[in-house]
Order: structure tokens, then sequence, then C-alpha cells
């Protein structure tokens, strides 16, 4: 897995924030089972919200095997951070497709909230366990 990590707008990121950034993405890798897969992941911090304060990370799927993920340094970044992994998880494993009209094997029918999308659900869900993992791993 190859991570790069920059700050986005002239944001300067820590030296610090990097290596904890890089081992809790290595972490939540091996907790996903992704660590052994070819990835090419960017990681942006924002010092400020992303669109219009509404959210505060998103995962863009290049390929199956690159990925840009913004992270706002706003709340509990580490959490969105685990939840944004997820999603990479979701798209490196074919659960997600990269145009987001199948799960799994589901083709989405009609419109869904997004909190009702269900990769969204799994995200929200395993947030917590990476983060638990992340905290017992040291």
């Amino acid at each position: 897995m190859d991570i790069t990590i920059k700050g986005a707008k002239g944001f300067y990121v820590p030296a610090d924030l990097k290596w904890y950034t890089i081992d809790a993405v290595k972490k939540f890798s091996r907790a996903l089972n992704i660590n052994r897969k070819r990835i090419d992941l960017h990681i942006n911090f924002y010092n400020s919200s992303l669109v219009d304060s509404c959210f505060y990370g998103f995962c863009t799927p290049e390929t199956t095997r690159e990925f840009e993920i913004d992270i706002a340094l706003l709340g509990n970044w580490v959490m969105t951070l685990a939840h944004e992994m997820v999603h990479v998880k979701q798209f490196a494993k074919g659960e997600l497709s990269i145009d987001m009209d199948r799960w799994k094997r589901n083709r989405r029918v009609g419109k869904l909230k997004y909190t009702d999308q269900p990769w969204e659900r799994e995200a929200f869900r395993m947030q917590h366990d990476l983060v638990k993992f992340l905290e017992k791993s040291g």
C-alpha cells in the first residue's frame, strides 16, 4: 500500500499527524483485510469542513486500486478516517461499484437517502470497531 498525505488549500500537515495517519491506515487496512492489496491512497487534510459544513470526509475512487480521501480536521478525524477506509475496502473488494450503482450483487433501486445507502450503513457500523481496534493495538 502506497500512502501519500498532504494538506489541502495550503494547510501544513505536521509530521506527527502524518505518522499517526499512516499508522492508523495500516492498522485499519489489516482489520479490513485489504493490507495485502496493491492500493495507492492519497489523503488530503483540510482545516475546515467539506461542502458547506455538512461532511467531514469523502472517499473518491479513481480505480479499484487508487483512492483519494479528503478528511476535515474538525470533530473526530480518526473516526472519519476509519469510515472512509471502510469505503476503500468496499471499492477495492468490488462490493461497491466505482460508479456506485451496484452494492454487492444488487443494483440500487431508486434514489436512497444518504443514511439509507447500505454502504454508508456498513461504514457507520464498522467505523467504531475500527477505532476500538486502533486503540487496542496501541
